[in-house]
């Protein structure tokens, strides 16, 4: 994770840490996000009657099922292009949007429910036995009014939330073909949402269509996520390059798997679409640009980490896979 991204984390957490503690900002909030907070001021009204900082109570449980027997479900609302965390200090509650949500987990995990049958009031009946757990590396699109309740995060959880208008969505993404879960982590999301970041909050002149292209290129990398069998060898490529990043070879890697050198290789290309050797470069330029964006590693330690005999190697490959040397690609994460 870059530094940009890094402290804009740190920043929405104390941000909504103050919020959740002000009966005043936190009535704002709700005014500002929801369709229908009077709705919710009146739930909480009822259940607060006469005692102070009802809506800092209400929000400092640890569920809102139980509550939602008589609250309609609250709509949220988005006129505009955001990024927010999902924070420590939000607690689980079923809801919708009129706008189109990406949740994506930076690290940790990310639970969410999503009822199979709503009727115009939720309740605890509604809540599945089976909730969706996305780890590192995966996202949801959340769908205009697709109910569905974010679980609590710890603090090693980093769980973003990116809030598309529908116009915004719908001229950029090919909404049909998209499903509701994906897998796509790699240097280049990180790049796009580094770059997405800098221009919603910036906003300078053109930002908004700035983004819908950067959001366009985001959704492009997600959908070329591993899945299915392909994502399972991927899988077992990676914990092999891991432990032998410097002896990598077919070889050694089938006899791992319990296979030959010729039919694990057929495997490979079957499911991956790439040969052993095309793999082990794919994860050898995302282990690069992790290390040069995370680290202070000289690039030589990073060459030689990887497998490279100098830095010549690195050298060359990264630029051929993004454009830039690796010393100006950690200059670019770095400002």
């Amino acid at each position: 994770m870059n530094r940009q991204i890094a402290e804009f984390l740190s920043r929405q957490e104390e941000q909504e840490r103050q919020i959740y503690r002000s009966e005043e900002q936190l009535r704002k909030m709700i005014e500002n996000d929801f369709l229908d907070s009077g709705n919710i001021f009146r739930t909480i009204g009822e259940k607060y009657r006469g005692r102070e900082n009802g809506t800092v109570r209400f929000f400092r449980r640890t569920s809102f099922f139980p509550l939602q027997e008589t609250m309609p479900v609250p709509v949220r609302k988005c006129s505009s292009f955001y990024i927010s965390k999902h924070t420590m200090s939000q607690v689980p509650y079923f809801h919708n949007h009129d706008f189109y949500e990406l949740v994506y987990v930076m690290q940790g995990k990310c639970t969410q429910w999503f009822p199979g049958k709503i009727p115009e009031k939720s309740s605890p009946a509604a809540e599945p036995e089976t909730p969706l757990v996305l780890s590192a590396g995966e996202g949801s699109l959340i769908r205009p009014g697709m109910v569905h309740a974010v679980g609590r995060c710890s603090a090693d959880d980093q769980i973003l939330k990116f809030m598309i208008p529908r116009k915004l969505f719908e001229s950029c993404v090919p909404a049909a073909d998209i499903p509701l879960t994906f897998c796509g982590a790699g240097p280049r999301i990180d790049y796009l949402i580094c770059m997405m970041l800098s221009e919603s909050t910036g906003r300078r002149i053109y930002w908004e269509e700035s983004v819908k292209h950067y959001l366009a290129l985001f959704f492009i990398e997600l959908m070329r996520g591993p899945s299915g069998q392909g994502g399972e060898m991927a899988r077992r490529l990676e914990q092999y390059f891991e432990l032998h990043p410097d002896t990598a070879a077919l070889r050694t890697f089938a006899t791992e798997i319990g296979y030959s050198s010729a039919y694990a290789g057929k495997r490979i290309r079957e499911q991956t679409g790439e040969n052993f050797s095309r793999n082990l470069l794919d994860w050898r330029m995302k282990k690069a640009a992790r290390l040069l964006s995370d680290t202070d590693e000289p690039v030589e330690a990073v060459a030689a980490a990887l497998g490279y005999a100098g830095r010549s190697g690195l050298y060359k490959q990264f630029q051929e896979r993004y454009g830039m040397t690796p010393g100006e690609y950690r200059e670019l994460f770095r400002k």
